[in-house]
């Protein structure tokens, strides 16, 4: 019977790498972003605006009340991200290939594949 020793030097890593995916704790809708730079990455800030209630001034006994037209709209961040101009550059193309993918509208193949980042 011969033993055999496991190697203790440098081993062949794998050349691909199972990604995978887990749903995320909390999904939230946004309708706003903001995107600023500090010169080295990319941060980008999505948020959701509610439109504000439409206050009413009183008017004259028997004139209909007018709107009172709101001065501002506040934002709620819901979720900053922030990322490298690399893969940033990953991000725009993959948008656009959603983009394309839901343009198509709903005659598009079902088998469209998600469209992950990897960086």
């Amino acid at each position: 019977m011969t033993e055999q020793t496991p190697s203790v030097g440098p081993q062949a890593l794998p050349t691909e790498i199972l990604i995978e995916w887990t749903e995320p704790e909390t999904v939230v809708f946004t309708n706003q972003l903001a995107a600023s730079t500090d010169g080295n990455v990319v941060f980008l800030t999505f948020g959701q605006a509610v439109p504000p209630i439409m206050p009413m001034t009183v008017t004259a006994l028997g004139q209909p009340p007018k709107p009172v037209q709101p001065t501002k709209v506040r934002v709620q961040a819901t979720t900053r991200v922030v990322m490298t101009p690399q893969v940033l550059r990953a991000v725009i193309q993959s948008l656009q290939q959603m983009l394309e993918l839901l343009e198509r509208g709903p005659h598009a193949p079902p088998s469209a594949p998600d469209t992950h980042l990897g960086a």
